[in-house]
């Protein structure tokens, strides 16, 4: 399935990324580098989504919608881009991974997606880095519900 915001070099290897696959990518792209909690409040807004149903019924839609996780677009960050870009190459030719960051992160995935880790960002389906000044358009008017490490969230966002 094509996504119209991903490389297209890139795009062939995302087609071969299972569900649970492309969470975890996108858990690396957005989270690796924080604690436990800061891992476990971004998968806590990735399901929020899916349950929420707006961007999308499953993982790999919510994960993959346009403009959402910037972790997936070289505008985000081309360091970052580029090192999510090696892990879903790295995925769908099916090498071992062997980083125990990475598969934490597949811990942390499979927790969520079988509804075995609570939600700890009170609902929210909307985060941004603490540190962003301006705040992006969407948060300007919008109470955050909690801080976890360095991301804010937000929950009843239109």
């Amino acid at each position: 399935m094509k996504e119209p915001w991903i490389s297209p070099a890139l795009q062939p290897f995302v087609d071969q990324l299972t569900d649970p696959q492309v969470f975890i990518v996108t858990l690396y792209g957005e989270a690796r580098s924080e604690p436990v909690e800061g891992i476990i409040a971004v998968a806590s807004c990735v399901r929020n989504r899916v349950q929420d149903g707006r961007w999308g019924k499953s993982y790999r839609a919510v994960c993959l919608a346009p403009w959402q996780f910037s972790c997936w677009s070289p505008k985000g960050g081309t360091r970052n881009f580029d090192r999510v870009s090696t892990l879903v190459r790295t995925m769908a030719e099916k090498k071992a991974v062997t980083d125990p960051v990475i598969r934490e992160l597949a811990y942390f995935a499979h927790g969520f997606i079988h509804d075995l880790i609570r939600d700890t960002v009170k609902g929210s389906t909307h985060y941004h880095t603490a540190t962003l000044q301006p705040r992006p358009k969407w948060a300007q008017d919008v109470v955050p519900a909690v801080q976890r490490a360095s991301h804010v969230f937000y929950a009843g966002v239109a």
